[in-house]
């Protein structure tokens, strides 16, 4: 794997899918993020959060 100057990391949130859907959507955010970025494929990180949000002010979304 080449070095690159930052470690890019996307985070995506959303509601619970199937994984397959999840997986598909992740591989083609990270393809257009290192076509973005101008970095190796290999060195972009996406990942999937469907978690509870919380916003700054205080009331829970999600």
């Amino acid at each position: 794997q080449a070095s690159v100057a930052a470690w890019p990391l996307a985070v995506v949130h959303g509601s619970e899918r199937p994984a397959a859907a999840t997986d598909a959507a992740l591989r083609a955010l990270g393809r257009t993020l290192a076509a973005e970025w101008d970095v190796p494929h290999d060195g972009v990180w996406t990942e999937w959060s469907a978690g509870r949000l919380v916003p700054a002010a205080g009331t829970a979304r999600g």
